[in-house]
């Protein structure tokens, strides 16, 4: 006879699959919203309102700001090194709400020192053990002129929005697959299928030749049935 959940010294654990991404994204939003924000950062006489547990988590800088001052306030006011421009703060803040950040060879150097004088997580301890901390990966300039070439390189480093990107999510759960959907909401399809990963739509799938490749499918797809079984007997 099974259990009943209720009966004593039963444990039970219940996941939440989508519980990181869930609330990476929440706050990305809530940022952009500026719903619920408690903190005010100052820089170049312009101001910007940001959520006290996100700057305190990603930045021991902000961390001890937050400590020596009245966290509790609602009107708290933190002031930006004179060194650090506006522009670079905004960078760095999406790199906190995002994970990451796009910015041009000309901002590099200015974002990198920004990020180390703010002890931005990622990037001032990128010199531990960590070999994804800190990680830049370099757009190269096209030496050709031609229209082709310059439409190639434009194709390699798309840019693209938020809302962009929980569409083509939202392609994959009803069916399409990833490739298509990258391609239909002119998305990155790596980026597409490390978000798939994260949401858990990957599935393995076994192709007409009997190989198995990795695939984005739908939970509960046919796609993902079949995987399930071949790795099963596997």
């Amino acid at each position: 006879m099974a259990s009943s959940p209720t009966q004593t010294g039963e444990h039970y654990r219940l996941g939440w699959r989508t519980h990181r991404p869930t609330l990476i994204n929440s706050f990305e939003k809530y940022f952009s919203t500026q719903f619920l924000t408690d903190v005010t950062l100052a820089s170049e006489g312009r101001t910007v309102n940001c959520h006290k547990v996100v700057l305190a988590a990603c930045s021991p800088f902000f961390e001890k700001r937050l400590l020596e001052n009245d966290s509790t306030a609602d009107n708290l006011v933190i002031m930006i090194p004179s060194s650090i421009k506006y522009s670079q703060l905004m960078n760095v803040l999406e790199y906190m709400y995002k994970g990451e950040v796009d910015v041009t060879g000309e901002e590099l150097a200015g974002f990198l020192a920004a990020a180390k004088k703010l002890e931005l997580k990622g990037i001032a301890d990128a010199d531990d053990d960590d070999d994804d901390a800190g990680k830049v990966e370099e757009m190269e300039t096209p030496t050709s002129t031609s229209p082709k070439e310059e439409m190639k390189e434009k194709r390699k480093y798309k840019m693209y929005t938020q809302e962009a990107m929980d569409s083509a999510i939202q392609s994959v759960r009803e069916g399409m697959s990833a490739h298509k959907a990258a391609g239909e909401w002119n998305v990155p399809s790596r980026t597409l299928y490390e978000r798939l990963k994260e949401v858990g739509i990957y599935r393995r799938k076994i192709n007409h030749r009997g190989k198995k490749g990795g695939e984005f499918s739908p939970a509960g797809s046919s796609e993902g049935d079949e995987a399930a079984q071949g790795s099963q007997s596997t």
